[in-house]
């Protein structure tokens, strides 16, 4: 029937009925109040002292800890039950830690107070304050800056992040398991100072939504890790199957300035704790993370941004990352890596194949060449090496190293107890091939880096264009090999207190800024030397060469051709370029006959020379002494 059909008047027993229906659902209200306020008031419903009473033992079963309150206490029924208690002290016999609470207010079921029950439907902590030890430091601010990292930190500067994950997660198993039933947790403004030098949690603000054993768990919130701000969100679905140590559904997000961090995958309540799924993680820099986080052996120079994306495997203090993807600055490698806290002391290993790989970027991060006087005496740090175990297997399709480009790397990095071994097994450079292997024992008192090298088959053209000296026109294949050693306390005494050894080997091939036959004919006294003018050809040229400090060390130089033999020693000052060299020219023995075509003695005499001068233009003296061969 329509609007329009409806009759102007309804039957007079309609009305009635409505006035009925009115008048019962009055009366059935007017019951329940009377009894809320009957219960209210009678020995049934809670009071204050046995509402305080009750919350005392439901906060004591549900922290495992003894519960004193020193403050007030206050209980209201309507408009819903609530208890709030003041200066709330919580200890265990177990340990020293101390749980203090500014309020406690407890949100009761109407029905439960009502009835003289106590059990908690929402909880709030209002600042709450948790202390490890005796010893309590100042409590941190939200405004306190990040501290800076020292060049050298002591053992007790760093913190245990692993032992905060380790206590986040116990703590989290413990409120799921006592505080079931609470469908409302909140904490505002908490803070928790732990032992020693480890840094505190501060302006703690988090909230716990769970509305039962079957239905999921959610926790999300803010607070203060070593001075920076971070928003937390976790997510359980299967809670009652987390706390048994069955897998479950679980999603984290952590937002910081220094990283921002997502897990989605499984995660089991067990112990040891268990995680596995897709970890996505960005920081802008490594060195500022590492500091954040705290841990001993994370305070790592400035390697620039990192960008990972991986499948992890956590199973207590062991994480597997499989499928994964690095981004270290600008090079982008895939591999697989492991984790580990063995005996406390971080441990990485794993195998990554980079696109591009620059040895310079890294090792700028870690000793940066001075800008000054003062940055020669700045000291190296080296402490990463000592508290960080690195076992690596590099590869790359590109690489740098001393501004040298290679490919085809094949390299191991390896720290051991403050030994460190960069081997690199194979790499094309120059159109030959290299090797090389460089140690480092970072716990010796004036540490030293030592280490062997060797080039093969290398176009000594390129090796002269990348070391400026082109003028030098050098050609041929050659095969180099060596020694350095330096010291590496700082750039001053890298400058002044190294050496490298070097054995040049170049067959078939040119070399010009060489005195030439006709240069050196006896009587000839100065001669200019202009490198980039005629090239001598060679059939062999060896050559033993070292630095020390600022000079370069000929020790012996041998070239030999169809012209004859050059010899040369002495010293090359690498500050100025200066050449003081004492040679030796033997020209190639030529038979003189007689008169009657008989030979009967040679024409050639060694000569005598000194290269004087800065490089390219030098000054040929030949001595007034010539011996016969």
């Amino acid at each position: 029937m329509s609007a329009h059909d409806t009759p102007l008047h309804s039957p007079p027993g309609d009305g009635r009925k409505r006035r009925l229906f009115g008048w019962t659902f009055a009366g059935v209200a007017a019951a329940i109040l009377i009894g809320v306020v009957f219960l209210a008031n009678s020995s049934l419903s809670l009071n204050l002292e046995n509402a305080r009473h009750g919350i005392e033992e439901r906060l004591a079963a549900l922290t495992g800890r003894s519960v004193q309150v020193d403050g007030g206490a206050t209980f209201r029924l309507l408009p819903r039950p609530v208890v709030e208690l003041s200066n709330i002290r919580m200890d265990s016999a177990e340990d020293t830690r101390e749980l203090r609470v500014a309020r406690v207010i407890a949100q009761l079921d109407l029905i439960d107070a009502l009835i003289g029950r106590t059990d908690i439907s929402r909880l709030t902590l209002v600042r709450p304050e948790f202390t490890e030890a005796d010893e309590r430091p100042a409590a941190p601010s939200a405004s306190d800056p990040a501290p800076a990292a020292n060049d050298e930190p002591t053992e007790g500067d760093a913190a245990d992040g692993l032992q905060v994950i380790d206590l986040a997660t116990q703590t989290l198993r413990a409120v799921l398991q006592r505080f079931e039933g609470v469908r409302y947790i909140e904490v505002r403004d908490g803070l928790f100072r732990p032992q020693g030098d480890a840094p505190g949690i501060s302006n703690i603000n988090l909230a716990l939504q769970w509305d039962g054993r079957r239905q999921p768990a959610e926790l999300s919130g803010s607070l203060v890790w070593n001075g920076q701000p971070a928003d937390i969100s976790l997510a359980v679905a299967s809670p009652a199957a987390f706390l048994v140590g069955d897998q479950s559904q679980l999603s984290a997000t952590l937002r910081a300035p220094p990283v921002s961090l997502r897990f989605d995958g499984t995660g089991a309540g067990s112990t040891p704790f268990q995680l596995e799924g897709r970890l996505s993680l960005e920081a802008p820099s490594l060195a500022r993370l590492s500091r954040w986080i705290g841990s001993p052996g994370l305070a790592l120079p400035d390697f620039g941004s990192i960008a990972l994306e991986t499948d992890l495997r956590l199973a207590g203090e062991r994480a597997f990352l499989s499928r994964t993807s690095v981004g270290l600055d600008d090079m982008r490698a895939q591999g697989a890596l492991e984790i580990a806290m063995l005996a406390g002391r971080p441990m990485l290993a794993g195998t990554l194949a980079f696109e591009s790989f620059d040895f310079d970027t890294l090792g700028s991060a870690i000793a940066p060449l001075p800008r000054n006087v003062l940055d020669l005496q700045r000291r190296i740090p080296l402490h990463f090496v000592r508290d960080f175990d690195l076992d690596l297997r590099l590869s790359a399709t590109q690489s740098q190293l001393a501004g040298v480009g290679m490919s085809d790397l094949a390299a191991t990095v390896k720290f051991a107890s403050g030994n460190a071994v960069v081997d690199i097994g194979d790499v094309s450079v120059f159109g030959g091939r290299a090797q090389g292997r460089v140690s480092l024992d970072a716990n010796a008192a004036a540490p030293r880096l030592t280490g062997t090298y060797a080039l093969q088959g290398i176009e000594a053209a390129t090796l002269a264009q990348r070391l400026s000296a082109d003028d030098l026109q050098l050609t041929g294949t050659a095969t180099i090999s060596g020694k350095l050693d330096l010291p590496v306390r700082n750039w001053a005494e890298i400058a002044n207190n190294n050496r490298i050894e070097a054995k040049v080997d170049i067959r078939a091939g040119t070399v010009a800024g060489m005195p030439q036959v006709g240069d050196l004919q006896e009587g000839q006294r100065s001669y200019t030397l202009q490198p980039g003018g005629q090239a001598t050809t060679f059939d062999t040229l060896t050559a033993r060469l070292s630095t020390a400090g600022s000079f370069l060390r000929v020790g012996s130089f041998e070239m030999a051709g169809s012209a004859g033999r050059m010899t040369l020693q002495g010293l090359i000052a690498l500050a100025d370029t200066s050449v003081s060299l004492e040679g030796l020219f033997e020209p190639a023995a030529a038979d003189v006959a007689d008169a009657n075509s008989n030979a009967t003695f040679t024409s050639s005499k060694p000569i005598e020379f000194i290269l004087r001068g800065e490089w390219p233009s030098l000054d040929v003296t030949v001595t007034p002494r010539s011996k016969p061969i």
